[in-house]
């Protein structure tokens, strides 16, 4: 990913990827009402202290990245003064040029509590040792 830019799955990686892809959660990006911080990606704010201003798209990932009590959650982030969490993924344009030819993949990852805890699904760097990795599981 660090020389690619992204990490293509292979074809036998794609076959794995379709028999599991309950476990996927799939939306289009445009749903997401992106602010663009790049060509290349964007993100979304969360209120901590208002999250119902999310919209369905933005609450589903939001529950994904932060669990199913996400409103529990985000009263938490707002007592502890993180009043604002971003959401980082890629923009819908650079998907559509870039997985033209197959599927694209970058690292998630939920940054440290240093004044925030936001969420990116769009690094090619994967050996910060202040952040948690990992995939969801049943």
């Amino acid at each position: 990913m660090i020389n690619n830019h992204n990490y293509k799955l292979k074809n036998n990686e794609e076959a794995v990827l379709a028999r599991i892809t309950k476990l996927i959660l799939k939306m289009g990006l445009n749903e997401l009402e992106l602010n663009q911080e790049s060509e290349e990606h964007g993100y979304f704010e969360i209120d901590t202290e208002n999250p119902n201003k999310l919209n369905s798209s933005q609450k589903i990932l939001g529950k994904e990245v932060y669990g199913q009590d996400f409103a529990q959650k985000m009263k938490w982030f707002s007592d502890e003064g993180i009043k604002n969490i971003r959401i980082y993924t890629l923009m819908p344009n650079y998907v559509k040029e870039y997985a033209r030819n197959g599927a694209i993949a970058r690292a998630g990852f939920l940054c440290n509590f240093e004044g925030n805890s936001d969420f990116f699904a769009i690094s090619r760097n994967v050996n910060n040792p202040h952040c948690l990795y990992g995939f969801k599981s049943n």
